[in-house]
């Protein structure tokens, strides 16, 4: 009798959970290194961790965290190439319970203008509507949904015990590798708009994400002056500089670099990666 009741239970479940989480991405289009804010339907837990489901190299988790609400999740994710991606199902694991979200696309742009001088602000979470369900089968849907709930508390707490499950999360310096990695590739097949462009993203991604603080909306005169106030890299402003301005001559003023100049702005992007790991200062970044 109670393996009837069990399987009764699971197929219950399945019929009822087989659909998948609705996000709700913070927008469409964002710029590579940008994090973007996808807005997941369902009640937080204390111990939570995201995963994609299929190996992806395009995109990368940072973070996951309650909304402000407290209703539902937030999933971070940070866009590593150019290019219009079809963002896949992430498996959430909530207090040992696990669940998928439903795929969408977003497009990532290459930063190719400077002229804006004020940071953007990140724009609140798009509000959707729920269907409009008649009565009948709303009512139909809460009572199987009490029954099963009752009936699988009980039958949770007999057969399983919840494990902290740790945030699973790219950290600072795995984005970092990852823009390396993509920028040598480019380079060894002669793209060096595309090798430069990685480069500079790669690092203004990496100082955000490490400190805290928007480098990646910055332009370079303000990532000079915003180093002033910032112990993190403090001793490698000069560094930053550099990589930054060589970019800049050869995105924005048309100026062709040698070779010397293209392995100095990717030396200079690992060595302060590496120099800032080492160094093991706590910062902000995501956790």
């Amino acid at each position: 009798m109670k393996k009837l009741i069990f399987l009764i239970v699971i197929f219950f479940s399945f019929s009822v959970f087989a659909d998948l989480l609705k996000t709700v991405p913070q927008k469409e289009s964002i710029l590579t290194g940008e994090e973007l804010l996808v807005n997941v339907e369902t009640l937080p837990g204390k111990n939570m961790s995201a995963r994609f489901v299929k190996e992806n190299s395009d995109l990368a988790i940072t973070g996951i965290e309650p909304s402000a609400d407290g209703k539902s999740l937030v999933v971070k994710l940070i866009a590593l190439k150019n290019g219009e991606f079809e963002v896949p199902e992430i498996e959430l694991s909530l207090d040992g319970k696990t669940a998928n979200t439903a795929s969408f696309r977003i497009t990532s742009q290459s930063r190719t203008q400077e002229n804006d001088m004020n940071l953007r602000d990140i724009k609140e979470t798009a509000k959707i509507m729920e269907k409009d369900y008649t009565i009948l089968y709303a009512a139909g849907a809460l009572v199987l949904a009490v029954i099963l709930f009752i009936l699988i508390r009980y039958l949770l707490r007999k057969f399983r015990r919840s494990k902290p499950v740790p945030v699973i999360t790219a950290t600072p310096f795995e984005i970092a590798m990852r823009f390396l990695k993509e920028a040598r590739e480019k380079r060894e097949i002669g793209d060096l708009e595309s090798f430069v462009d990685i480069v500079t993203n790669g690092l203004r991604t990496y100082m955000s994400v490490k400190s805290g603080r928007n480098y990646a909306e910055m332009t370079t005169y303000e990532i000079r002056r915003e180093l002033k106030k910032d112990a993190l890299f403090s001793g490698y402003g000069q560094m930053i500089a550099d990589v930054l301005k060589t970019g800049d001559r050869f995105k924005f003023a048309d100026e062709q670099l040698c070779d010397s100049d293209l392995d100095m702005i990717y030396s200079g992007f690992e060595n302060i990666v590496n120099g800032i790991e080492k160094s093991g200062v706590n910062t902000n970044a995501v956790s």
